[in-house]
Parts: C-alpha cells; structure tokens; sequence
C-alpha cells in the first residue's frame, strides 16, 4: 500500500545531519496510531545479499520497538540463533525481494485478515513473554553479580 503524504507525514522523521532521531514513547504510540494494518519488512539488500545465511543478523535490536507495539515484521532469512529465537514472533520469507514468488503459506497467512490478526497477537504475547526486560535481566543474572560471577571468570576477579 502506498501512503499519502499528509499520512506520510505523521511517521516520526530522522534528526539532523543523517543521525536517525531517538524516539519518546509518544512518537513510538503516534506510529502505532498512525499505521494501522501495517506490516514491516526487515530487508538488507546491500549488505547482507552475498552473506554466508549463518553470519546474516536478523536485526533485533532494530525490530525490539516495532514488535513491542505488536507489529508484524517479515524478513529476509537471517542465522539458526536469530530465526530460532524469532520463531512464531517474526514472518521470515526466503524469497524476500521477489514478492510474486513469496511462499504460499505466507501469501495466504496475508491475505487472510483474521488469521493474520491472530498470528500478529500471538507473535506480539510471545515476544513480551520471551524478552520482557526483568527476564533478561535475570538471565543474564545482573541480579547477583552478572555472568562474570557466575563463571571461572570470579576467580580471576580477585
């Protein structure tokens, strides 16, 4: 779908000199608002094209905020790690830049609106469960002294 330009509009804007701009909440809130039934699509056309797949990122640290507000991301396939943890949270199609050659079963997932609403609600519940920050927060054991503690690292720390 291609957007106006008075919606185009209301999409928070990079800051000066290239540097992309850091986003309040509201401006995060205003682009949910904003793009209702809207699907992402994490494409690295340039660099990621003659990358071996096992090196290839999936990006999460820039899909973090987009999933948060339940949005529906499709992909490029990315390493075993990434797509597995990203598994039933993030649509991944191998065939990315040919649309017209994307995997039926995702073709028929988007042209189903409420299996669609249900796999989006069902990604958005996984990954709140998967990576809310008091869970990584306690898996990386911050709270009793972080992994260096944890390890045969500590004994070196003294």
């Amino acid at each position: 779908k291609k957007f106006p330009k008075h919606e185009l509009k209301k999409i928070p804007q990079g800051g000066a000199k290239g540097y992309p701009k850091v986003y309040t909440m509201e401006d995060w809130r205003n682009l949910g608002r904003n793009l209702k039934n809207v699907i992402f699509l994490n494409i690295h056309q340039a660099c990621n094209r003659d990358q071996p797949l096992e090196t290839k990122p999936l990006e999460t640290v820039r899909l973090a905020q987009l999933l948060s507000l339940g949005f529906t991301v499709i992909s490029e396939e990315a390493n075993s790690l990434d797509s597995e943890l990203y598994k039933d949270i993030v649509l991944v199609e191998k065939d990315i830049f040919h649309e017209k050659k994307w995997s039926p079963s995702l073709v028929r997932l988007l042209q189903n609106k409420s299996a669609l609403v249900e796999w989006q609600l069902s990604a958005y519940h996984l990954f709140k469960q998967l990576f809310r920050p008091s869970k990584l927060l306690h898996d990386a054991h911050v709270w009793d002294g972080g992994m260096l503690m944890q390890s045969s690292c500590q004994t070196s720390l003294n």
